[in-house]
């Protein structure tokens, strides 16, 4: 009798292994399958000739609520089209914020040129609502190698840093993915590429000497930018050309996990004389109130009609005056703060 029971619990163990050993053999090659779909999708989309994106780039929080929205066209390399629009809304303070910009994005001789016509509401100085403005930064002369090795380097890196995908919501047009990957906001190797693509750039190497000048007051700052961060991505792929049509994400947590740690390095005095802490802890309160998302549409890719940069606003496109954006009243409860 005993010999039978365990006879029996052994049948019932072996089966429970058997049950477990193929659901992890199962959900690997899930994964697998998953990763290997993603990176092709990827590949597809980031080697695009050309294609035509929307990015929606939404913040609520109990201060202001803002939105970016981008209505564009890329065609390699870096050139782009299109129309942006920003709106910003404070609830306790007098600024309200509406820009409408069109803009033309090319790379010629080295240099990456912008041109932009901005109307903004309130109007902002020296900036004339019928006027094309040029923005321009000097690029290393290998930019384009650099530009094919830098999208190759993430290509490969991508997949590595995967910590968490499953696909869903799977039909004979679509699929979707659900991936969580991790990556930095900002460490030394890309501090490095920076230097190397701007190295021509007098303004733009003024503006790295001044980031090292901070980072250098602040390690803990430093650290935090290094610190791999875990963000997720709801990924539409089109499976006829099998590349991403669509992206969702919320970053809200990313934003006050990094928001925090940076509030959290600065001393109390430097928020006022008084109340520093109360002052801090008011910024983190209003931020881990915060949401943000953003929503990139992808479209007619390898199939998008180039805007050619008409040559009236090349010729007619005046230096981009260094401007500042409306300020709070002194009056505001957010200038007190």
């Amino acid at each position: 009798m005993n010999t039978m029971k365990s006879k029996h619990l052994l049948i019932l163990l072996l089966s429970l292994f058997v049950f477990c050993f193929s659901s992890t053999v199962f959900a690997n090659k899930a994964q697998d399958e998953a990763i290997d779909y993603l990176k092709q999708a990827v590949e597809n989309t980031a080697n695009a000739k050309n294609l035509t994106y929307k990015i929606n780039l939404s913040m609520t929080s109990p201060l202001a609520d803002g939105d970016i929205i981008v209505d564009g066209k890329y065609y390699e390399l870096m050139n782009t089209s299109g129309n942006m629009n920003i709106s910003f809304n404070s609830w306790i303070d007098t600024i309200k914020f509406e820009a409408t910009t069109q803009f033309y994005t090319e790379i010629a001789d080295n240099n990456l040129n912008q041109y932009l016509k901005m109307k903004t509401t309130p109007l902002i100085n020296d900036i004339n609502p019928d006027q094309w403005y040029i923005s321009s930064t000097t690029l290393a002369d290998n930019a384009n190698e650099l530009f094919s090795q830098k999208k190759q380097f993430n290509l490969d890196k991508f997949t590595q840093n995967i910590t968490n995908i499953f696909m869903y919501d799977v039909n004979k047009n679509t699929a979707k993915i659900y991936v969580t990957y991790t990556r930095p906001i900002l460490d030394e190797g890309m501090k490095a590429e920076l230097k190397t693509l701007y190295a021509k750039d007098d303004k733009q190497k003024q503006n790295l000497e001044k980031l090292d000048n901070l980072l250098a007051k602040n390690p803990q700052l430093v650290e935090s930018l290094a610190k791999p961060r875990k963000i997720s991505y709801e990924l539409t792929i089109d499976k006829k050309s099998q590349s991403i049509t669509n992206l969702k994400t919320d970053f809200s947590n990313n934003i006050q996990e990094f928001g925090n740690e940076v509030l959290d390095s600065i001393p109390d005095e430097e928020f006022s004389d008084v109340n520093g802490y109360v002052l801090r802890n008011t910024f983190k309160n209003y931020l881990n109130l915060s949401k943000f998302n953003l929503n990139i549409r992808i479209s007619h890719l390898n199939n998008t009609t180039i805007d050619e940069i008409p040559q009236e606003v090349k010729t007619s496109a005046l230096p981009l005056p260094e401007t500042d954006l409306p300020q709070p009243t002194q009056t505001t409860l957010l200038s007190k703060l």
